[in-house]
């Protein structure tokens, strides 16, 4: 089925969302280059194998609670979301019924999500401290996760629900 909320973005067919794509690669790669600050060329000692360097930086984050934390955290996320990203796009178009124009705005919030994170990140952990940032944005992430299953129960509301879950 269409979407009737969403007609706008059926316009942009193929070949022009191909076009778009890559102008913004474009733009990025422009971007990219105009960086004019040089950075420094990393020293990598000649007599140490590589794996052994690899190592020596796991042992460092592993020795540093905050870091030991983040990674298991992000361990956890990224396994996880591996699982449920090909559930989340069956579950949009097979029990919800969401045109893909509507999956793709759903998805892009995502994005503009992680754009406001970001935005909002600094003021947030130097106001409440990196400990409580972190744990709260895990219980904040999972709280969105929830609403994934609870769109397939709600078939109605499921775009709005998938939508929150993708700006959380």
């Amino acid at each position: 089925p269409r979407s009737t909320l969403f007609p706008y973005t059926t316009l942009f067919r193929s070949p022009l969302a191909i076009l778009v794509d890559a102008l913004s690669f474009l733009v990025s790669a422009f971007s990219v280059y105009a960086i004019r600050k040089p950075e420094a060329t990393p020293e990598r000692k000649r007599d140490v194998p590589l794996l052994s360097e690899a190592l020596d930086g796991f042992r460092f984050i592993w020795t540093h609670p905050a870091l030991r934390a983040l990674l298991l955290r992000s361990a956890t996320a990224f396994l996880s979301m591996g699982f449920i990203f090909p559930l989340y796009l069956l579950n949009a178009i097979r029990v919800i019924h969401m045109s893909t124009s509507a999956l793709g705005l759903a998805i892009a919030l995502g994005g503009a999500g992680s754009v406001m994170g970001a935005y909002f990140a600094p003021r947030f952990s130097m106001r409440h401290g990196l400990g409580p940032m972190f744990f709260g944005t895990a219980i904040l992430i999972g709280c969105a996760q929830l609403l994934i299953p609870l769109s397939s129960e709600f078939p109605r509301l499921g775009l709005t629900c998938l939508c929150v879950q993708q700006l959380g």
